[in-house]
């Protein structure tokens, strides 16, 4: 509920904290500055804030241009298929997501369905595909809009470690077809052009691939330095594109 600056650093307290209570949709303030930027929710100390809740995100972001920084997060209860941050709007851009774990997410770690310009860096996601109605990944990014079309890197995954996301049986009213520990996904899907990559990564013991990128066929997508292995864990997987990393 602050309209800031880009630039500008919110400081948590170390506690615990309910999400749907305190970061719940339209408490987002606006930030002013100049794309690209961002302002910081930092915790005071790293991972010495909680997250908590069902029934919706943990981060239900309405706002263009915030930073997050040293959190944990836990859905508590079966949370309406929501990721544990997740963009409310579709258009928003410039989101950084940084030095956060994440754990009983139910629709992933984080899901910027119809945003532009996210980055991800230094985040622990694991148990967080726990939803049944569609079926859910680790470090999942979904049809991403074009904000702007310059070039240069829009979507920009690094140094997560991402294990042990397995869907559930049935997800999507079949057997799963997904678990993947990072998934760029259907970027096709508003014909989105800009640039993504995903690096540094170490994925291990996911429901499906350790990486993979489906239906995007019109951005430069870059994979490089990542370690993929002992994926493709769960029981129930149909899908015929099995390798530890993956792009179709």
């Amino acid at each position: 509920n602050h309209s800031v600056n880009c630039g500008d650093t919110i400081i948590a307290a170390a506690g615990s904290y309910i999400g749907t209570m305190n970061f719940n949709y339209g408490s987002w303030g606006s930030v002013t500055g100049t794309h690209p930027c961002v302002a910081f929710l930092k915790c005071v100390k790293a991972f010495a804030c909680t997250v908590n809740g069902g029934g919706g995100p943990l981060m239900f972001m309405t706002a263009s241009h915030w930073g997050v920084m040293g959190f944990v997060f836990t859905q508590t209860s079966k949370s309406n298929n929501y990721a544990c941050i997740q963009t409310g709007s579709s258009g928003l851009t410039d989101f950084l997501i940084a030095n956060n774990v994440f754990t009983g997410c139910y629709g992933g770690a984080t899901q910027f369905a119809d945003a532009d310009y996210v980055v991800q860096v230094s985040n622990i996601a694991y148990n967080a595909a726990l939803q049944s109605s569609q079926c859910a990944s680790g470090f999942p990014l979904n049809t991403p809009k074009n904000y702007d079309t310059r070039v240069g890197t829009h979507i920009y995954f690094a140094q997560l470690f991402s294990w042990g996301n397995q869907d559930p049986n049935p997800c999507a009213g079949s057997t799963p077809t997904d678990g993947e520990g990072v998934i760029f996904d259907t970027w096709d899907g508003h014909s989105y052009v800009g640039q993504g990559v995903i690096k540094d990564t170490i994925t291990l013991w996911n429901g499906s691939s350790g990486i993979r990128v489906d239906a995007s066929t019109k951005a430069k997508i870059y994979i490089y330095n990542n370690t993929a292995a002992s994926n493709n864990q769960s029981p129930w997987l149909i899908s015929g594109e099995n390798g530890e990393i993956v792009t179709q």
